[in-house]
């Protein structure tokens, strides 16, 4: 069981990791044409700010999927392993990956409400569906919130303060 909870946990971590690096390679792409066709050409491509600000949103929260699976924790919550008053911190770590796993369940939820609501909007200028936009953070937080459910508690890393690494 171990060995496929880890195999799982790897293979989160290495397709979000490399979804994360292509979402980065993406936006400097459309970023260098942009200004490129803007300030070369004279005549700015359409619909290019707005692919850029969608891959952006995507990148975010991809990003922060990539975070939880590669450093088995989450951004703003590892501070409490660090600064936690006295208390045994195997408790905290379970406190904590409990908050940070209801919070993403409570984002998912109410995320998937807006992807049914958003279907028939379109964006101005590349005319696809407003969902794709706001489907970002759904993905993003279920990420995360998978993490939190597969990702062992290791006191003695957390304590150290050594972040640990998943792949």
């Amino acid at each position: 069981m171990r060995n496929v909870v880890r195999l799982v946990r790897r293979s989160l971590a290495v397709t979000s990791l490399s979804v994360a690096g292509a979402l980065v390679a993406g936006v400097f792409v459309v970023v260098i044409a942009q200004v490129f066709s803007r300030f070369v050409l004279g005549s700015p491509l359409d619909g290019t700010d707005e692919l850029a600000r969608l891959i952006f949103v995507w990148l975010t929260f991809v990003g922060a999927g990539s975070i939880a699976a590669t450093q088995a924790g989450h951004i703003a919550a590892s501070a409490l392993t660090r600064k936690r008053g006295g208390l045994p911190a195997p408790m905290v770590v379970v406190v904590q990956r409990a908050m940070v796993f209801l919070a993403c369940l409570v984002i998912t939820y109410a995320t998937a409400g807006t992807v049914k609501l958003s279907a028939l909007q379109v964006s101005t200028s590349l005319g696809v569906s407003m969902s794709w936009l706001y489907l970002a953070p759904l993905i993003g937080m279920g990420l995360i919130a998978i993490h939190q459910l597969i990702n062992p508690i290791r006191a003695e890393d957390e304590e150290s303060g050594e972040p640990e690494t998943m792949i």
